[in-house]
């Protein structure tokens, strides 16, 4: 699946599986876009799930991977800066 065309059918199926099983009120959008800490500028993630939790702002962002074999750390640590340099609202 490494074409365009086929990897943005895999995020619509993805936020489609997680519109079914968010909880009610929940909203998932894909592509979304949050707005990063340092530049300012707004970075795309595949999916977002954004939720109330009484009165607590709940974000989930959602990034879909096609890789092969054995992974090292790159990609959690690439997710996790990622995670901390945006502004979750």
């Amino acid at each position: 699946m490494r074409n365009a065309e086929g990897w943005r059918d895999l995020e619509k199926l993805t936020a489609r599986i997680e519109t079914m099983l968010a909880p009610t009120g929940a909203v998932v959008k894909s592509p979304d876009r949050i707005r990063d800490k340092v530049t300012g500028k707004l970075r795309e993630v595949d999916a977002a799930i954004r939720h109330m939790v009484v009165s607590v702002p709940i974000l989930i962002t959602i990034e879909c991977r096609d890789r092969r074999g054995k992974q090292d750390v790159q990609w959690p640590e690439e997710i996790k800066s990622k995670k901390d340099s945006c502004v979750f609202q």
